[in-house]
């Protein structure tokens, strides 16, 4: 309500406003605050090259999530020839205090399992590791693959450093990762998706770009 008062105003008084959709796509009903207010024009980013990259799909039942394959400091990626499918275990849930799998696992922590984990420190106190300690970290824990959620809003970012590039390892996005939580159950199967090529022709919203319906969708807007 605030944002749309005060763009009214300006509006009203003969200016063009225009603000920025947002960098949280490039589903749908992404777009950001201020934009989200009816008044004014919202910006999104559209692809002037055509772009493909390598991605996964993970899956947690009815759940589909784009995900970025890691890759080494030559920027080659990890390679995931065919779905992996396991229980979900949560690096929180298997110690709080390393929920970014910055620390060792005790032995058998992930048996069998894929590893759920944050980008980051494990608290706001400690620095950041390296992705790959995070993959030494759950796989050492008996992991057969690592989902790492980013730890700020927008797209995932491919992982690189790691070492192991016969090793399923993936970043989703915040939101995502959050939506996976909150649907978690205990023991449920998750899928780290066969690699297969992205595609983004010339003219579609970029992959970081937020666009609408807006949250309210009876409202359209330029």
């Amino acid at each position: 309500r605030f944002y749309g008062e005060i763009f009214a105003q300006i509006e009203a008084a003969g200016v063009v406003l225009a603000t920025s959709a947002g960098n949280s796509g490039p589903g749908n009903f992404t777009m950001g605050c201020p934009a989200c207010a009816e008044a004014g024009l919202a910006v999104a980013s559209l692809n002037s090259q055509a772009q493909d990259y390598p991605v996964s799909i993970v899956s947690m039942a009815a759940l589909e999530f784009i995900s970025l394959p890691g890759s080494n400091d030559e920027g080659t990626t990890v390679e995931i020839p065919s779905n992996v499918t396991a229980p979900a275990v949560i690096g929180g849930d298997v110690d709080p205090g390393n929920i970014a799998a910055c620390l060792p696992f005790s032995a058998g922590s992930f048996t069998g399992a894929i590893a759920i984990a944050f980008r980051g420190a494990n608290s706001a106190s400690e620095e950041a590791c390296t992705f790959a300690d995070k993959i030494i970290n759950v796989k050492a824990g008996g992991a057969t693959g690592v989902i790492i959620i980013n730890n700020v809003p927008g797209d995932p970012i491919t992982m690189g450093g790691l070492t192991d590039l016969s090793y399923p390892s993936v970043m989703i996005s915040l939101s995502d990762g959050q939506e996976l939580l909150r649907n978690y159950a205990e023991g449920e199967n998750v899928t780290i998706g066969a690699i297969t090529q992205f595609d983004l022709p010339v003219g579609t919203i970029s992959r970081f770009s937020s666009r609408g319906p807006n949250i309210d969708d009876s409202v359209l807007k330029p």
